[in-house]
């Protein structure tokens, strides 16, 4: 039996990096007493599966784990007990059971939707007139490391959003193929705030409208 559930990570708990997120995970299911399934081999370990990592202090309101159980359980009993072996912030929203066959949720999402706080001296029009420039470029070059990379085919949607135009959506690509970081993005577009609040407001297997969720559901109904 394998499922598939949304949770947030919020709070004091946007300080878990991703190996401490998975172990957090694998001991709130023992002590949840769900019979988790386990690998073969000299070195068994859980079946259990996060989506792509957040970076470290990035709060999220729609996270994804995928994990396979051995017996049939309710999907809602899942859920709940394993929310009651979990700390302040991580909160489990959804939970589904899916396909054996399901792609993984490395391989499904496409992209990732974020909410960044605008700086507070930067005037509306401004960051219209920097959104619409970048916009009409063909390459958005940005460097890492020892190489660039030309990140504009992964930038899919921007604007500004929230009372009074305080907050900069963006829709980018976060897959193997080509991820995208909110940081660049608000960089190209000469938004260089100190430490900008940025939040994953959704991740998502489709890049273009209706976007749709690793739930195989439509994002906003």
């Amino acid at each position: 039996m394998r499922l598939r559930l949304q949770y947030t990570k919020l709070g004091p708990a946007r300080f878990l990096g991703h190996l401490d997120l998975m172990r957090l995970f694998q001991r709130a299911a023992r002590r949840a007493d769900l019979p988790l399934a386990y690998s073969a081999g000299f070195n068994p370990h859980p079946k259990l599966a996060l989506g792509p990592a957040l970076p470290l202090g990035m709060e999220s309101e729609a996270e994804y784990l995928d994990l396979e159980c051995t017996q049939e359980i309710p999907a809602r009993e899942v859920q709940g007990r394993l929310q009651e072996q979990l700390p302040e912030g991580i909160s489990v929203r959804k939970a589904k059971v899916i396909d054996s066959q399901t792609e993984s949720l490395a391989a499904a999402i496409k992209c990732a939707a974020y909410r960044a706080e605008l700086p507070p001296d930067v005037p509306k029009n401004k960051v219209e007139e920097a959104i619409s420039r970048l916009s009409s470029q063909e390459k958005v070059l940005v460097k890492r490391k020892d190489k660039e990379v030309d990140i504009r085919q992964g930038i899919y949607d921007l604007k500004i959003e929230g009372d009074g135009g305080v907050f900069l959506y963006m829709l980018v690509a976060c897959s193997q193929r080509l991820n995208v970081r909110p940081t660049e993005v608000m960089e190209a577009l000469g938004l260089r705030a100190t430490k900008p609040y940025v939040c994953r407001s959704g991740l998502f297997i489709s890049c273009s409208p209706p976007l749709v969720t690793p739930l195989n559901e439509i994002f906003g109904r």
